[in-house]
């Protein structure tokens, strides 16, 4: 018997949808994202592509209203969706980013922002679990907040110098790659908000 060989999922169905309309509306094409979308040779369930325009009016990020004596809607890009198709993140990340950078808040919500996109760097060994759950309880505070969580301790670890860093990361169950990681997504997050003009170079 012959066995098909197994074949990529195409990349419509691994990138999300409403980064996929974000694009789709920044290259202009005339016809709706649905209608774009629709044409694929393997297109997205319609409900789907429903749903995340929906998510990107609610964001602000789209602009959908009647055309007069056609029968379909207008989908423009608003300011804010502009810059969020310049992003390469999910467009709620980038949004949450864009605001940080309005609002004076830049490095804290580059933190927050990598963190989402990549792994919170907390670290839960079985026969440690109390222990670890209660350093992650000492960062977050009173805020009992995970993102607050991740911030503070990402915070402390940057600050510390040299080898001590392992240390710090060693006592307080936090995962070195998870925090290297954390770092280079921060940089490259920045780079972009920077060429985008919400940050300094």
């Amino acid at each position: 018997d012959v066995v098909a060989a197994p074949h990529q999922t195409p990349e419509v169905r691994r990138v999300p949808l409403e980064r996929l309309v974000l694009t789709i509306k920044a290259l202009k094409y005339e016809r709706t994202a649905a209608a774009v979308l629709a044409s694929l040779l393997e297109p997205p369930a319609p409900a789907a592509v429903r749903r995340a325009v929906d998510e990107l009016v609610a964001l602000g990020a789209l602009d959908v209203g009647a055309v007069a004596g056609a029968r379909f809607s207008a989908e423009a890009l608003t300011p804010l969706g502009a810059h969020l198709a310049a992003l390469p993140c999910d467009a709620r990340i980038g949004k949450f980013l864009l605001l940080g950078a309005v609002f004076g808040a830049l490095d804290e919500t580059l933190t927050i922002a990598a963190t989402l996109t990549s792994r919170a760097p907390f670290v839960a060994p079985f026969a440690q679990r109390d222990a670890a759950d209660a350093a992650k309880r000492l960062f977050a505070g009173a805020s009992q907040s995970d993102h607050l969580a991740a911030l503070f301790a990402y915070r402390e670890f940057d600050g510390t110098v040299g080898n001590a860093k392992f240390e710090f990361a060693r006592q307080n169950f936090l995962g070195i790659k998870s925090l290297q990681t954390i770092a280079g997504l921060k940089r490259q997050l920045l780079e972009l908000l920077s060429d985008a003009g919400f940050a300094p170079r």
